[in-house]
């Protein structure tokens, strides 16, 4: 996004078919609304709703001290969350001040999974790398440009989510786990806290599954 070029997500056809109005959001051509911006809200509000927010970051952060590491340059106590488990923390600068807010996700004890702010993806990226330990036991690896998202939010999100995928991928608030067979073909996923994350290939009704180059991640919001 450096040349000032607005980029276009895997799913920018499909936003305009739909009768999205795009907008420069960051340096993205994203949806802002469809047909109305406060029947979409209270949509969302009292039902459900889908957003392509394939702009955020996407960080892994791996190595046998992750969880030590990490603990000791954010705000959260990272080394309490076992595999499986999900959190919120943010990062300071020397003074004290915010830098950043993050939501993650514990893979392994050698593996979290990160979503930095689409604005702050390549200060974030600076930052941590300055802080990573000089023996090399800690590894970053930005998976962002290779990452969409799609978040459905909204009271019936669960519900969806089980229609979907099936009752056996439905998992509990602030937790994380592999995403068992389904119709979808979707293979990996872990839940954030208010959001589940699913890895997978471009969905089957997608209309053009050979334009979405990129892997995809089905985020699920809880009421």
């Amino acid at each position: 996004m450096g040349d000032g070029k607005l980029v276009r997500t895997p799913l920018y056809d499909n936003h305009l078919e739909a009768g999205a109005n795009i907008v420069d959001f960051h340096g993205f051509e994203l949806p802002i609304w469809y047909t109305s911006i406060q029947e979409e809200h209270m949509s969302c509000r009292n039902k459900s709703g889908l957003f392509d927010v394939s702009h955020m970051g996407f960080f892994e952060f791996e190595g046998d001290g992750v969880l030590s590491w990490l603990n000791s340059i954010g705000t959260q106590q990272f080394i309490n969350f076992t595999s499986g488990k999900c959190g919120y923390t943010h990062f300071l600068d020397e003074s004290g001040h915010i830098i950043d807010d993050m939501i993650f996700a514990i893979n392994s004890e050698k593996s979290v999974f990160g979503v930095p702010n689409a604005s702050m993806i390549s200060t974030m990226w600076k930052w941590f790398n300055s802080k990573l330990p000089k023996d090399g036991s800690v590894r970053i690896n930005d998976m962002s440009n290779e990452t969409s998202i799609i978040a459905l939010q909204g009271p019936e999100s669960i519900s969806i989510l089980r229609d979907v995928l099936g009752q056996e991928n439905t998992v509990s608030r602030f937790s994380c786990q592999d995403i068992g067979k389904n119709d979808l073909g979707i293979t990996e996923g872990f839940k954030r806290p208010e959001v589940h994350t699913l890895e997978s290939r471009p969905p089957r009704q997608a209309p053009n599954p050979a334009s979405c180059s990129k892997k995809k991640i089905l985020c699920i919001s809880p009421p």
